[in-house]
């Protein structure tokens, strides 16, 4: 994938599962920036210092089908 002024760089990407949003995979990148640790607990757990919106997008995503889905969105953090 390549991202914007950056060059080609793999984004951090997870899946997380259930209503506790547990995180179930980690790309590289992701792990590489929130740490191996993070794959495995609710998301709320394991990726302090999101923001309360990723949190409420993850929310929004299982409450429209009362089950995970599929879906990719950005959400800034720290101004990136």
């Amino acid at each position: 994938m390549r991202e914007q002024g950056r060059g080609n760089v793999s984004r951090p990407a997870a899946l997380c599962s259930g209503p506790g949003h547990l995180v179930v995979y980690g790309n590289p990148a992701f792990v590489a920036r929130f740490g191996a640790q993070s794959v495995g607990p609710p998301a709320r757990e394991g990726l302090v210092g999101l923001p309360p919106a990723a949190f409420a997008l993850l929310d929004r995503v299982f409450a429209r089908a009362g089950r995970s889905r599929a879906g990719s969105a950005w959400v800034p953090r720290s101004g990136a």
